[in-house]
């Protein structure tokens, strides 16, 4: 049900001999585009069954060198509502609905706290596993889902990590984004952790050790409010029940 585009020749027109790769000639559509930025970049695409009915987004009036050319055709699919997934076939890539992407084998990418990793410059869909020190992440996954367009997603395994599907630069925000949670979360949790330590220290310093001593504390205090009674009244006799 897929129609492979014609694999990547040498007779290229002198447009894109040059290095100039001119978007309105080369691209009316998606399977010509297919064909034509493969020859310019050498990756073969992979088209579905109904590439003839795609309307691809256009760039009117614009040129692009070849360097350039492989990550424009990944943001015209992206804007398309297309994208391109790799195969196991060396510069080999089938373009897919963004719709169904999650199916596929997505190339993935680790990230934490302190490590990030070496963004490709386009517009495919990849997988960012985020390895977060913050215990309490699930808070965060709801958060997340609203930075990514209606065909990412987010996973929240219990392992400590979260699992993110989505476009290139939207998930390098989001790394950035988890990466900032996680750094004032940790630094949080230290001061917070300091702070009820100091103050079950003090709660513990003026809680009595013993149950003789809560009952000392209790009869001293109901001493002393006796004894103002009675300095108020003129009365001294109590003076010599004042503990030492």
């Amino acid at each position: 049900p897929t129609v492979m585009a014609a694999p990547p020749t040498h007779s290229l027109n002198s447009s894109q001999s040059s290095g100039s790769f001119d978007w309105d000639k080369n691209c009316p559509d998606l399977i010509q585009c297919a064909k034509n930025v493969g020859d310019a970049t050498g990756i073969t695409y992979i088209l579905p069954s109904r590439a003839n009915e795609v309307k691809l987004s256009q760039i009117p009036g614009a040129k692009f060198s070849n360097e350039k050319l492989s990550s424009v055709f990944s943001k015209i699919l992206h804007s398309s509502s297309y994208t391109r997934v790799p195969t196991k076939l060396k510069n080999v890539y089938e373009v897919v609905s963004s719709r169904n992407v999650r199916n596929y084998a997505l190339p993935i990418f680790r990230a934490s706290r302190n490590e990030s990793p070496n963004w490709p410059q386009n517009w495919d869909y990849v997988t960012l596993v985020y390895q977060a020190k913050d215990l309490k992440k699930s808070k965060w996954a709801r958060y997340i889902q609203d930075l990514l367009n209606r065909n990412g997603r987010v996973i929240d395994p219990p392992q400590g990590s979260l699992v993110l599907v989505g476009s290139v630069p939207e998930l390098q925000r989001a790394e950035k984004i988890l990466r900032d949670w996680d750094g004032s979360s940790h630094r949080n949790a230290k001061t917070s952790g300091k702070v009820r330590r100091r103050k079950n220290r003090r709660r513990f310093n003026r809680r009595p050790k013993s149950e003789a001593a809560l009952m000392k504390r209790k009869h001293r205090s109901n001493l002393s409010e006796s004894l103002e009674v009675s300095y108020w009244k003129g009365d001294m006799s109590n003076l010599d029940r004042l503990p030492q």
